[in-house]
């Protein structure tokens, strides 16, 4: 059910919030390893669930709020309104490091996109078990 779904994303969001947090002190003083282990570990959890249930990106707001608030200014060892007035994009942080970012993905702009490409992979091998015939 709709609420099932809420209470169980929900319930996920609180952990990597708080496991965020937890991470964030660690940037203070270990700012590459932590941001390894988010782009590495952590931010693949998110990513995961997206993939696999849809219509969830609002519930990702709290997250993205501690990402926002919490995540970026330790990382980056800066208060989040001295990197307001510098003008940090948030955007420009979500581009991949070949792209001039850091990596650190959006939950809410890229939950749509992630469950839309997990269905559009997996199409023909749904159709083949639904048919209950050979892959080629």
């Amino acid at each position: 059910s709709k609420e099932s779904k809420e209470q169980y994303v929900n319930s996920k969001v609180e952990g990597w919030c708080t496991s965020l947090r937890a991470l964030a002190e660690i940037a203070k003083t270990h700012p590459q390893s932590a941001h390894a282990a988010f782009t590495f570990c952590l931010q693949h959890k998110w990513m995961y669930m997206c993939r696999v249930i849809p219509g969830i990106a609002q519930l990702l707001e709290p997250l993205e709020r501690v990402i926002r608030e919490v995540w970026i200014p330790a990382l980056l060892g800066s208060p989040p309104e001295e990197l307001h007035r510098a003008n940090v994009s948030r955007e420009l942080l979500a581009n991949a490091v070949r792209n001039g970012g850091l990596g650190i993905r959006n939950p809410i702009d890229t939950a749509e996109r992630q469950h839309a490409t997990s269905v559009s992979v997996t199409l023909t091998l749904v159709d083949s078990i639904v048919r209950g015939e050979k892959l080629d």
